[in-house]
C-alpha cells in the first residue's frame, strides 16, 4: 500500500545526495516506483484521513513535530485496516485514536506493524 505521502517521500529521498547514493532524477525514480507498485497484491490509497479530525488523531498526544507524518500514517493504516511497514522502530501509535497496540514483527531490513481489530472509520 503506498499513499501520495509515502510516494512523493520516496522521490524526495531517493533523489536527494545527501541521503542516497542513487544520484538518480525524479523522472527515473518515479518510473521505478511506478514498476514496483505494478507488482504484486500493491494498493494505492488516497488520503483520506486528517490530523484535524479529532476521532481519528489525538493532537493533545503530539509531543512535537517529528511525530505528525509517522501519526498520520498509522492512522492511515489504520482507517484502511492496513499494515504499515516501516525502517522506524521507535514510531507509536499513541496519538491515533482508532488505533490498538501495535504487535510488531521484526525483519532484518525493518518493522511491521500490524493493525489488527480495528474498526472501520467511515470518514466524513
Amino acid at each position: 500500500m503506498t499513499c501520495p505521502i509515502v510516494e512523493n517521500a520516496v522521490v524526495r529521498i531517493v533523489c536527494n545526495p545527501n541521503y542516497s547514493n542513487a544520484h538518480a532524477s525524479p523522472a527515473v525514480v518515479i518510473d521505478s516506483l511506478a514498476s514496483l507498485t505494478a507488482v504484486g497484491r500493491h494498493r494505492f490509497v488516497a488520503d483520506r484521513v486528517s490530523l484535524l479530525d479529532d476521532q481519528v488523531v489525538d493532537a493533545g498526544s503530539l509531543l512535537y513535530g517529528g511525530q505528525v507524518t509517522d501519526t498520520y500514517l498509522v492512522a492511515l493504516a489504520a482507517v484502511e485496516r492496513a499494515g504499515l511497514a516501516t525502517f522506524d522502530s521507535h514510531i507509536s501509535s499513541s496519538a491515533v485514536r482508532l488505533s490498538m497496540p501495535l504487535p510488531r514483527r521484526r525483519y532484518r531490513s525493518g518493522t511491521l506493524m500490524s493493525l489488527p481489530g480495528l474498526r472501520r472509520w467511515s470518514g466524513r
